[in-house]
């Protein structure tokens, strides 16, 4: 694998949800060890800090369960989740595994402490894309866990959120993956594209965010987008939608963007 194009790829940024691909991988390693179980129940913690998290009520799940939900966030419950999966694997474990992973930019804050924030949580465009490339590839796991993670961050269904539906011949949807992310502050996107064009096949991974935002892309209430949301989000979703379509191509630039 290679990078083919960047800019500013190495800069530590608030990137939303985007690190929560490392949590999805930290789990699948430690279950593959026998350190914990997928299987077994665990209480999402029901607390009103951070205040994003809001109250969730008590609820029991198992690992797989806060697996999917990390990565899809069907039940809008993705960052109790993903604080579920950071007390079962421990947080300076977590950092610690980031960096053994190669991930140098990456680092997840405590965010019970006083006055801490998620958006403490840091990582890098290329932090990202190696991310999704080690769980694409199965990195240090075997088949079932492999296989765990794939489920996971399978999207087909979710597929035009990056492609236009005039640019999908070709495209191999069962081998499309997505982890999106949208904070107060923060949107990006991380996709994997897989498929044949012009008779060449490309396998690429993209990684996007603008971070730091002047403006709220979110209410208070951390879930309905305020108008400049919408409009971050349209933004960005077109640009990833032009990378897409750019990047399929058999040969090109590998000059930095």
């Amino acid at each position: 694998a290679e990078i083919m194009a960047s800019r500013k790829a190495d800069k530590p940024l608030s990137s939303a949800s985007m690190p929560k691909i490392i949590i999805v991988k930290a789990l699948l390693d430690l279950a593959q060890q026998g350190k914990i179980n997928l299987e077994d129940k665990v209480t999402i913690r029901n607390s009103l800090k951070p205040k994003n998290y809001g109250a969730v009520g008590e609820e029991s799940v198992t690992g797989i369960d806060i697996i999917s939900e990390i990565v899809s966030n069907k039940k809008r419950r993705s960052s109790g989740y993903a604080n579920a999966a950071i007390d079962i694997i421990g947080l300076m474990r977590l950092n610690k595994m980031a960096k053994a992973y190669g991930y140098k930019e990456t680092f997840f804050a405590d965010y019970f402490l006083p006055k801490a924030n998620y958006r403490g949580d840091k990582t890098s465009m290329t932090d990202m894309g190696w991310a999704m490339f080690d769980m694409v590839t199965g990195k240090g796991l075997d088949d079932k866990h492999h296989n765990i993670g794939l489920g996971a961050l399978n999207a087909k269904g979710n597929v035009y959120i990056v492609c236009n539906p005039n640019d999908l011949d070709g495209l191999d949807l069962d081998n499309f993956m997505i982890k999106h992310a949208q904070s107060e502050k923060d949107v990006g996107v991380l996709f994997r594209i897989k498929g044949v064009k012009n008779g060449k096949e490309y396998d690429r991974i993209i990684a996007l965010t603008v971070s730091n935002l002047k403006q709220r892309t979110v209410e208070g209430d951390y879930i309905k987008a305020t108008p400049f949301g919408k409009k971050v989000v349209a933004d960005v979703l077109d640009i990833s939608r032009q990378f897409g379509s750019y990047f399929k191509m058999p040969y090109i630039s590998r000059k930095a963007a």
